[in-house]
Parts: C-alpha cells; sequence; structure tokens
C-alpha cells in the first residue's frame, strides 16, 4: 500500500472538452460558477477571485407585464441610463431604467402591427420591432415616445416576411429577423424571405423634427433596390459586420415544414453592401448556424445541431474558421451572444451536469487571467429541468462593474413563466461544480479532502458534497455544510474523512442551494492509499 496526496490547484483553464483529459488547471463540469467574480459582493478583495465562485442570480419584479417569453433585450449604447427595452414572443414589449425598475405606466405596448416578434433593435433614438411582414418602431426617445408603423408606411407592399421554414432549437422557434446596426454606412440591417429566396433589408434614417424620424431610402430587397441583397434558396438568420462588409449567417431552404435534425450545411455569406452578389460563401461544418457577433475585428459564429451540440468558430480570413470551444448544448439564438471587453457570452441551457436554462462564456476581462477558459457562469432558475428551458437573451446591465459583470438574463421555463434575473446580489438559485477525474491504477480508499470556504456559511446556504468513483457510477455524499451543529466545517476550514473504497478513479462535486454564494477556496488537498495490485 502506498498514501498518495494530490491537489487541485487552479481551475483558470475552465472547463475541459473531456473529464478523462484535463489540464492541469482545469475542471469538468459545472453551472453558475465564475472565477471572473471577485471573492465577495462585499469587494474586500477586489479583481477574480480565480476560485470556485458561484454565482448570485436575483429575480427581476416584473408583475403582470411579463406575459410572454423574452425574447429580445435591447439599451441605447450612447445612453444606458435612459430605458431598457424587453421584446416578447407575443409582439408585446415592457421599459425598465438602469437599475431594472419596472416602468409600469402605459406598459406593455402592444405594437399593432407586430403580434409575433422575430426582431427588435435600438437604431438612431428609435427602437425598431420586425415581425408580420411589417416593422414598427417606438421613440423618439429623447421625447415622448409612442408606437408608430414605420414600413408599411413607407412601402405600398411591403415583402419583409419571416421564413415559414423556421429553425427549431430545443423545441423553441428561432426568431429569424434580428437586426444589426451597421456603423460603416449607418442602416440598420435585417433578413427576410420570400417566395423561396431570402433578402437582406435595411432601416436608414435621419432628422426631421427630431433625430431620426423621417425614412432616409430605406431599402426592400425583394424590390431589388440599390443596397439591398437577394440570396436565391438561402434563409438568412442572423447578422454582423466583418470590416466595413457585412457577414450573414444562411441556411439552405428546406421544404415548407419545420427544420430539425437536417443534415444541410449552414454558411457563413460575405458581402460588400453594394454588389448584386455576395463575393464569399464560407462551410460552417455544421447544419444549424444561429448567432454571429464581431467585438474587435474578431467574428463570432455559433453554429451546431438543433439537439445538443454547439461549436464556437472564430473566421481567419478566406474559408477558414477555428473552433475555440464545443459545448453539449444548442446553440443560442440570434442576437444571444455579447461581449464584455474581450469575454464572451452567450445564452442557452445547459445538458450536463445538469439540465438548467444558463449562460455561458468563453475567455476573461482581465487577460492576464488567461485565454479559452470557457465557465457556464449562471443559472436562471435552479428549479427548471425541461426541455424548453433555457434563457433566451441577454444584455450588459449598463454601468457594470468590471471586476463584478452584470448581466440581465431573460428566461422562460415549461413548468414555471417568463421570467428576467440579473446577475448580482447575494441571492442564489443553485450551482454544481465538479472536479476533473483523478485516477488511481489499483484499488483505492480515499481518506482525507481538506479545503477552505471564501465565505462564512448562513442559515439558508447548503453545500453537498459529494464523491463520484468509477466513472461516476457509485455516488456518495460524504458531507454536508451549513450552517448546523452537524456540519463539518469548523470557522471556514472543511475536513472530511470518508474511508470510501473505490477501483479505478473519482471526482469530486460541489452543489449549492440556498439564500448565499460561498466559493470553495484553492488548492484542494486530497489523500488517498492506493492497494497493492
Amino acid at each position: 500500500m502506498a498514501q498518495v496526496s494530490t491537489s487541485i490547484q487552479s481551475i483558470r483553464q475552465g472547463i475541459s472538452a473531456s473529464p478523462y483529459v484535463t489540464g492541469e488547471a482545469q475542471y469538468h463540469a459545472g453551472i453558475a460558477i465564475d472565477p471572473q467574480l471577485a471573492i465577495d459582493t462585499s469587494a474586500t478583495i477586489n479583481g477574480p477571485s480565480m476560485q470556485i465562485r458561484p454565482t448570485p442570480v436575483e429575480r427581476v419584479d416584473t408583475s403582470e407585464n411579463l406575459n410572454a417569453k423574452p425574447i429580445f433585450i435591447a439599451g441605447n449604447p450612447s445612453h444606458p441610463d435612459e430605458v431598457i427595452i424587453v421584446g416578447l414572443e407575443n409582439g408585446k414589449f415592457v421599459a425598465f431604467d438602469e437599475e431594472m425598475n419596472q416602468q409600469t405606466s402605459g406598459f406593455p405596448k402592444d405594437p399593432s402591427g407586430v403580434s409575433s416578434l422575430q426582431g427588435m433593435a435600438y437604431y438612431n433614438n428609435f427602437y425598431y420591432f420586425i415581425g408580420n411582414n411589417d416593422v414598427e418602431k417606438y421613440g423618439p426617445m429623447d421625447g415622448s415616445p409612442s408606437t408608430s408603423s414605420f414600413w408599411s408606411s413607407q412601402f405600398a407592399t411591403p415583402k419583409i416576411e419571416a421564413p415559414t421554414v423556421g429553425g427549431v432549437v430545443s423545441g423553441q422557434n428561432i426568431p429569424s429577423q434580428t437586426p444589426f446596426f451597421h456603423a460603416a454606412n449607418n442602416k440598420l440591417y435585417f433578413p427576410s424571405f420570400r417566395n423561396g429566396n431570402g433578402y437582406i433589408n435595411y432601416i436608414r434614417t435621419k432628422k426631421g423634427t427630431a433625430n431620426g424620424d423621417t425614412n432616409d431610402d430605406s431599402g426592400q430587397g425583394a424590390d431589388d433596390q440599390l443596397g439591398t441583397l437577394k440570396l436565391p434558396g438561402l434563409v438568412p438568420v442572423a447578422i454582423s459586420n466583418w470590416g466595413d462588409d457585412i457577414a450573414i449567417l444562411v441556411w439552405q431552404a428546406f421544404g415548407n415544414s419545420t427544420r430539425k435534425g437536417i443534415t444541410n450545411q449552414a454558411y457563413m455569406v460575405l458581402w460588400d453592401t453594394v454588389s448584386q452578389n455576395p463575393y464569399r460563401y464560407v462551410p460552417l461544418g455544421e447544419p444549424y448556424a444561429t448567432a454571429i457577433v464581431n467585438n474587435g475585428g474578431n467574428l463570432i459564429v455559433f453554429a451546431g445541431t438543433s439537439e445538443g451540440a454547439t461549436r464556437v468558430q472564430r473566421y481567419l480570413g478566406n474559408f477558414r474558421m477555428e473552433t475555440l470551444a464545443t459545448v453539449e448544448a444548442e446553440p443560442p439564438m440570434p442576437g444571444a451572444a455579447t461581449f464584455i471587453g474581450d469575454r464572451l457570452y452567450w445564452a442557452g441551457r445547459s445538458l450536463y451536469p445538469e439540465n438548467k436554462p444558463c449562460v455561458w462564456a468563453l475567455n476573461y476581462l482581465h487577460p492576464e487571467s488567461g485565454e479559452g477558459a470557457l465557465h457556464n457562469v449562471a443559472v436562471a432558475d435552479g428549479d427548471s429541468n425541461e426541455e424548453g428551458d433555457r434563457v433566451y437573451c441577454i444584455y450588459p446591465k449598463p454601468k457594470n462593474d468590471f471586476n463584478n459583470t452584470q448581466l440581465i438574463l431573460g428566461s422562460y421555463t415549461d413548468n414555471l413563466s417568463p421570467r428576467l434575473d440579473t446577475t448580482t446580489g447575494t441571492s442564489l438559485n443553485r450551482a454544481v461544480w465538479r472536479s476533473k477525474v483523478i485516477f488511481s491504477h489499483n484499488n483505492f480508499q480515499i481518506d482525507k479532502i481538506e479545503f477552505n470556504l471564501g465565505a462564512d456559511v448562513d442559515a439558508n446556504t447548503t453545500i453537498e458534497v459529494r464523491v463520484h468513483a468509477d466513472d461516476g457510477q457509485n455516488e456518495t455524499l460524504i458531507g454536508t455544510i451549513d450552517n448546523t451543529s452537524n456540519s463539518v466545517h469548523d470557522g471556514r476550514k472543511v475536513r472530511l474523512f470518508p474511508s470510501l473504497e473505490a477501483d479505478s478513479n473519482f471526482f469530486l462535486e460541489f452543489i449549492w442551494t440556498g439564500s448565499s454564494m460561498v466559493p470553495i477556496n484553492l488548492p484542494i488537498q486530497i489523500v488517498f492509499t492506493q492497494y497493492d495490485a
């Protein structure tokens, strides 16, 4: 027999692609864990903790106004303290101030021409809502805003339908007309689909009485207007920019039925915004491509399948795509990805270790913390576990603290209700962390596990410590950390003596429930006895 001592020193490199192949600073699974956050909400020690830090989530009071799935969140980037608009699947929208206090007077608004929302964005002093072959607007935001028709008042015959050949991700329809503001030419582009062809249309406005209140030769693709684009046989889904050009995610049109589980390849199309045709079609290697976002020249594409696989890819130029991360979950909805600094966030759900509506993140805000780290950083509802439960949209909360980034999450759970959350406060829905798999050549016994807590445990918080042995086949609760006299901790020190035997390998698991987030400080020391062969 031999006693072996090992430790978990860091999780800086994030979630590994395989539980069996992990780097020294990786772990194999988790939900609502974000080492980017400071060690506690009081920020006595500021900066990234780089510890096993659960993320707090606080539900926003929406009273009776959130009566459908929230699928878009938008604000004015020039004046983030003005108003935040949340667009609902049924075409209505609600408003909040910068602290997410609900504006109840006159809300929810109901744009008369849009009963099925397919796209929403802020542009030039107005919010625009796309759906039902029309575009409605709300503004001016620097005056007395009201809703009014835009597209049908400019075009005698609107031709901007959403595709009936829709996409489905985890049982949910994909909004198919998400707009994109292109600063290079001051146009708000959005896709449409008509008679088997895709089109790229644009909104452009100028000042009349108020900024943005007058149409400035907006373009309808189906009329072959200059500056619009026709995509024969393709369904455009999402748009971003590639320098002064724009990049469009497209699928091949596929009959007249819902597009689910198909094998046709998705493409990214590049267009110079002037020519009649795109100049490049970049294959993405997956049947779905749903979201695209550019940050400082890094063009990121989310591609995958409808049933639980996503590749996060970066465009390298020509026909080359680089895979940055893979996730066991469906790709995000159009518009549901954003950058804060160099950190990429996207909305969706997790399938492992638990099925939860969540937010993922890649990289850190501070470059010195490392690059390429993948974490599942927030869970919208710790009680949900249905297939259709997911975070549909996210938006960076205005006036973020750089060390404690706060997001606004719009989610829907089949067994509960539509909801909005913010990653702020001290409340906690649920968090789970699973270590890398630790191997032994022979049968062994786990003798001791030792670590420190990063905060005091209050009366409403419980952390379960579990061991999963022999490829996860045998699960054992070895201790419960709480505020009772039976807890396994002494102050912030935790020592466990499980005397647990196993054959070949094991991993640790922490499960947080309750009202507050208590970090697990690294390192975690583990001692086990390895038996002779």
